[in-house]
């Protein structure tokens, strides 16, 4: 039974573990304390397997080569591995990303292609190496999501995908099948969302770019939002209007709702809060 390490501080890996350790065996997983919250950690202490934390010492480089592993996957793992740890398994180290290679390799990749209006998301493989999704493409899968698909409903798809595409991708690297390399000028890097790339401005946005940040914009952590007349507006739920009707101004609050009106047309907010300054 092949021996697997677990690097991870996302919710991508429950469903990753439930799956793998029915196949593998999981020695231990390695948590980053960055952006860990209790309720992952409960998540991955009900699965009896060995935890350490992250840490940059040769301590870790040890306790994990001590564990003799075939594969290191990574899923969701905030920090850079260098290489000495990469290169502990047997087999490889895998990368588990929410992007498709090569066009959307960094940070935020699921957020990133729901902004850019994709009707087709994509997860990766890659083989990892020292450069931050530097290595090749192993396996590549996706899923249809439409115009109204937000964050949420995302991350579910992606995260019944993710196991399937770990177990395909471990078989892959078994089996010695080609992988696909790119060359720097095809590959395309996003940064890590911000809470400050959750602002929209009315006058300079359209309107299918405000309603992709709305649903690509987490709502606890950094949601989108407006700054109207000192008061700043967070935007949860849009929605886009069939058709439009006249408007003499920015926005207008009617019933529980807010109509933003953008030089393209006028979008519905169905779900928000006013925070006054």
């Amino acid at each position: 039974m092949k021996k697997i390490i677990i690097f991870t501080n996302n919710e991508r890996s429950i469903n990753i573990i439930k799956r793998l350790k029915k196949k593998y065996k999981i020695n231990l997983i390695v948590l980053s304390k960055k952006f860990l919250t209790k309720n992952l950690i409960s998540k991955i202490k009900r699965f009896n397997k060995k935890i350490i934390y992250f840490e940059k010492s040769k301590k870790l480089f040890t306790k994990l080569a001590k564990e003799k592993p075939d594969f290191i996957l990574c899923c969701g793992f905030p920090k850079i591995i260098k290489k000495e740890i990469i290169n502990i398994p047997k087999y490889c180290s895998i990368n588990i990303h929410g992007g498709r290679v090569p066009h959307y390799l960094g940070g935020s990749p699921l957020n990133w292609q729901i902004i850019n209006g994709e009707s087709k998301i994509y997860i990766s493989s890659i083989k990892m190496n020292e450069k931050i999704d530097g290595g090749p493409l192993i396996l590549q899968k996706s899923f249809k999501i439409n115009k109204n698909d937000n964050l949420d409903i995302v991350k579910l798809k992606a995260n019944s995908l993710f196991p399937k595409l770990c177990i395909d991708s471990i078989d892959h690297i078994i089996k010695r099948k080609k992988l696909i390399n790119f060359s720097t000028k095809q590959k395309k890097f996003w940064k890590q969302r911000s809470k400050n790339d959750s602002r929209i401005n009315i006058s300079k946005s359209s309107k299918l770019y405000a309603h992709n940040i709305i649903r690509a914009s987490s709502e606890k952590n950094y949601p989108a939002f407006i700054v109207l007349k000192k008061k700043k507006i967070y935007l949860y739920r849009s929605r886009l209007l069939q058709k439009n009707f006249d408007m003499n101004k920015e926005y207008k609050f009617k019933k529980n709702k807010l109509y933003l009106k953008f030089f393209d047309g006028i979008l519905l907010i169905y779900k928000f809060k006013i925070k006054y300054n």
